[in-house]
């Protein structure tokens, strides 16, 4: 089970913006491991509610990646040029946490965190 947090600006107070994070995003995906670090998979997440910005993250589709040294990149999105979305982890165990980031050929386009448990 995958969990994906959208980072949210809430209430304006008198010294800061609260941030916090809104679950966006659940799903699942497969990792095939071959004999070098490269991993490929496929993935299918849901959205939840209505979130917005947070690229094409939904659906199904295949992905390449690789895992080195306990350490997670995955592309979701591999034969696009733009309109990307990049998922950056830790493996502890049966989890994954790391970041995920939207991006298109302006730069980030929004960002947040995710959970991975086998």
């Amino acid at each position: 089970m995958v969990k994906i947090f959208n980072k949210v600006i809430g209430k304006k107070n008198k010294t800061r913006l609260r941030q916090y994070m809104v679950n966006t995003t659940v799903g699942s995906f497969s990792i095939e491991y071959g004999a070098s670090v490269s991993i490929s998979g496929e993935w299918n997440f849901s959205a939840i509610g209505n979130p917005v910005n947070i690229g094409p993250q939904t659906g199904e589709g295949e992905y390449i990646g690789t895992i080195e040294n306990n350490k997670l990149r995955i592309n979701l999105n591999p034969e696009w040029d733009d309109n990307n979305v990049n998922l950056v982890g830790i493996i502890d165990g049966n989890t994954i946490s790391g970041d995920w980031i939207y991006s298109g050929f302006p730069g980030a386009l929004n960002y947040g965190t995710f959970t991975a448990k086998k």
